[in-house]
C-alpha cells in the first residue's frame, strides 16, 4: 500500500482529544527508516499508533501507552507537538558492568570504562530479574574511570538479568 493510502488503526481510546504525527528513529534491529506514525491522546494518556498494514508483532512494534500525571493528579492534554532533538552523548563505547553480590542477591553495580567526559553526571542503573527490579544512582566522578551504584534494595540473583543504563549530564 503507498503511504499515502495507509490508515491509521488505533485500538484503545473511544475518543481523541489531540493528535500529531512523530518521525520515528530507524528500527535499532534492522535500521530501517520507519514510515511517521501518528501520536494521539485521549484522556490521561498518550498512545503510539501503528499503520495498516501494521507489522508483525515484536518489541519494535507494540502500542505504547502513557499515563500523564503530575503527583497522582491526571494530565488530560488537549494539543500535541511532536520535535526530534539531537542529543549530546558523553560516550558511544562500550562500558563495563559488574554485578556486586551479598550472598545470592544483587546489591550494587560496578560500572567501569566511563570516559572523563561523563564526568559529573548522574549515573542510574534499574536491574530487573524477571520478577523484581531495583535501581540506585550515583554521579561520575570528574576523570570518569569507575562507580559502584548501590541498589535501592538487594534483588535475587536471576538466570536473565537486565541491567539499564542512564546517563544524565554532565
Amino acid at each position: 500500500m503507498p503511504p499515502s493510502s495507509r490508515v491509521a488503526t488505533v485500538s484503545a481510546p473511544s475518543t481523541v482529544d489531540a493528535a500529531t504525527y512523530m518521525q520515528p528513529p530507524k528500527r535499532f534491529d534492522t535500521n530501517a527508516a520507519q514510515p511517521p506514525r501518528p501520536l494521539v491522546a485521549s484522556g490521561d494518556y498518550v498512545l503510539g499508533v501503528f499503520t495498516s498494514p501494521e507489522p508483525a508483532v515484536d518489541a519494535m512494534s507494540m502500542h505504547v501507552r502513557c499515563r500523564l500525571t503530575e503527583g497522582s493528579a491526571p494530565i488530560t492534554p488537549r494539543a500535541l507537538g511532536a520535535a526530534r532533538v539531537s542529543t549530546p552523548r558523553c560516550t558511544a563505547v562500550g562500558l563495563g558492568v559488574l554485578q556486586v553480590l551479598s550472598g545470592s542477591n544483587v546489591v550494587s553495580v560496578t560500572v567501569s570504562s566511563l570516559p572523563s567526559g561523563c564526568g559529573g553526571a548522574a549515573l542510574q542503573a534499574t536491574l530487573n530479574n524477571g520478577t523484581t527490579s531495583s535501581s540506585g544512582s550515583t554521579t561520575v566522578p570528574a576523570g570518569g574511570g569507575s562507580v559502584t551504584v548501590t541498589l535501592g534494595s538487594a534483588i535475587a540473583l536471576g538466570q536473565v538479568d537486565e541491567i539499564d543504563l542512564v546517563l544524565t549530564g554532565p
